[in-house]
């Protein structure tokens, strides 16, 4: 009966000692959000915008990770095209108007960012769950080469 509880014990502290690695791996940061957003920038190009996109829309798919996901829109139109937690039947509306907590255009300001640079950050408040309050949120956004597609992924800080 020691026996067991010593090695009860023993597998306590190292599960103590594991889930902290573990739960810091599971939470996504500022490269993470960088290189799901260029893997699905180079999927775009090399494989087209509508395989990209079953990828892009499914939960379970290469680009949802970590606590983020990528999300894609039409540059022309605002139309939101790829994201894994939008319902099908919520896609292909414009977020042309579509403004955050404290009245930003999140869209428009993605829009400017890739225009401008070609790349960037943009940050805003956003509810991340119906309810809560709406919590900082950064996004990387990047313009698909001589395309309308733009695509990002962003995190909560």
């Amino acid at each position: 009966m020691q026996k067991l509880s010593r090695m009860m014990v023993a597998m306590l502290v190292i599960f103590l000692m594991v889930c902290p690695g573990l739960a810091a791996e599971k939470k996504a940061t500022r490269e993470d959000c960088v290189a799901v957003t260029k893997e699905a920038q180079k999927m775009i190009l090399e494989k087209g915008l509508e395989a990209t996109l079953e990828k892009i829309n499914d939960k379970e798919g290469p680009f949802v990770r970590k606590g983020t996901y990528v999300f894609c829109f039409m540059e022309d139109t605002v139309k939101m095209v790829g994201n894994p937690y939008l319902p099908e039947r919520m896609r292909n509306f414009s977020q042309k108007d579509y403004m955050d907590a404290n009245g930003k255009h999140v869209f428009q300001e993605f829009i400017k960012v890739v225009n401008e640079k070609g790349e960037g950050w943009v940050d805003y408040m956003h509810v991340r769950k119906p309810g809560e309050k709406p919590r900082k949120k950064i996004s990387f956004v990047s313009k698909v080469p001589d395309t309308m597609v733009i695509v990002g992924a962003g995190i909560y800080e």
